[in-house]
């Protein structure tokens, strides 16, 4: 049995299975984004399995795919949002050039591209005009400022595709403008998708079998979201900050399993990458210092310590830090070494 097979049946059959249309349309999108079309071919190979509750399972999933809004339509554009912006079109990226308008060159690219990110974080909700502008003027946009932006990013999808998708992608009324999100897949979308199935697959199940979604989500968090857009408000700040604390959780939840399972090194690992995301993360410092401590690495811990207490602005001689779960964990550690 292959690695994909052993991922399909202890792994994504129950999850297609699942009662919940919502549950079944997630994992088949994971499924879908980790393997592509191999994943589905492999899956249909399963029907010949030994086993005949596999059989039943594999059955039952196929269905489930080609039930009226299971699988996802196929959509021309990708659009990755975590770890600066990044768009293709038709399989081509796009590039600074292409933000910038073609006809007169009066619309700052940047501003192009700041429209762009705040529409697809709007998602189908759109935005009016005026959102518009105080999401990337900070309010400060003449509305002939914006509708020479807009212009200008209708403009620049008109020159990498057909008409008929510009018309159907990009909404544009009098006062609303709406990206449609059924024309393009995100990387935001999928990564949201992993955690809420890693999450319903520990609540449903137990976290051994949510801990390989969990090890996706990691995976699929590629950085700070639209860190590399021009816009400076709470929408984004709000934003970034909770998807990069739903990465921290998945981190924290794998390095609880791979503790439980003595893989302290890889612990470790996972422990360190979710702390380049937050410095002040307190569970996973815990799991960091408690790896440390199996590996007998107490330099390591004692320098982990140290770096939590500076990113957390927290005096370990002070009276509210024996409330700190990391300080606690540590005296413990090293009182027990």
């Amino acid at each position: 049995m292959t690695d994909l097979d052993v991922a399909l049946t202890r792994l994504y059959l129950p999850l297609l299975c699942n009662p919940q249309i919502e549950v079944r349309q997630q994992a088949y999108a994971i499924l879908l984004g980790t393997y592509g079309a191999r994943g589905v071919s492999a899956l249909r190979d399963l029907l010949a399995d030994a086993d005949a509750q596999t059989r039943l399972q594999v059955s039952q999933s196929l269905r489930s795919i080609g039930s009226a809004g299971a699988a996802p339509a196929e959509r021309r554009m990708s659009v990755q949002c975590l770890g600066g912006l990044r768009v293709s079109l038709g399989g081509r990226a796009v590039q600074p050039r292409d933000w910038m308008q073609r006809a007169g060159g009066r619309a700052g690219w940047r501003k192009v591209q700041g429209v762009f990110a705040y529409l697809v974080y709007r998602e189908r909700r759109g935005a009016s005009r005026q959102e518009l502008a105080e999401a990337v003027w900070a309010g400060g946009a003449s509305a002939t400022s914006l509708s020479r932006t807009l212009t200008a990013l209708r403009q620049m999808l008109l020159d990498l595709t057909d008409p008929s998708f510009v018309e159907q992608a990009l909404v544009i009324t009098r006062d609303h403008v709406t990206l449609a999100p059924e024309v393009y897949t995100s990387d935001v979308q999928a990564f949201e998708s992993a955690f809420q199935l890693a999450c319903c697959t520990e609540s449903e199940r137990d976290l051994d079998h949510a801990a390989p979604l969990y090890a996706q989500v990691i995976q699929r968090y590629a950085g700070p979201y639209l860190d590399d857009v021009p816009c400076d408000g709470e929408w984004l700040q709000r934003r970034r900050d909770y998807l990069a604390g739903s990465a921290v959780i998945a981190a924290e939840r794998l390095a609880e399993h791979a503790y439980g399972q003595r893989r302290y090194q890889q612990c470790a690992a996972i422990c360190r990458r979710a702390i380049e995301v937050d410095e002040s993360a307190e569970e996973v410092t815990v799991w960091l210092l408690r790896a440390y401590a199996r590996l007998n690495q107490y330099s390591d811990l004692a320098q982990a310590f140290r770096d939590y207490l500076r990113a957390a602005a927290i005096d370990p001689g002070a009276r509210e830090a024996e409330h700190d779960q990391v300080v606690r964990a540590y005296h413990e550690l090293v009182a027990s070494r």
